[in-house]
């Protein structure tokens, strides 16, 4: 069965998965104790916070859309 893939949904998810990559690709030269520090102007929320919600929210998209 051939799906229909939006080709405006698709270039989103394209470009959320580059940015999330890039971001990963950045967090993995940090010091363990930077994943404690607050993002500079973002009083809520660790670096680690806002990694982990990252990945989960990837995570959840995929499950939202039917992805493996």
């Amino acid at each position: 069965m051939e799906t229909s893939v939006d080709p405006t949904l698709d270039r989103l998810l394209r470009h959320m998965a580059w940015a999330n990559q890039r971001v990963l690709t950045a967090l993995e030269s940090l010091t363990p104790g930077a994943f404690t520090l607050h993002a500079k102007g973002e009083p809520e929320g660790t670096v680690s916070e806002i990694a982990n919600h990252l990945v989960r929210s990837a995570g959840f998209y995929c499950y939202r859309l039917g992805a493996d």
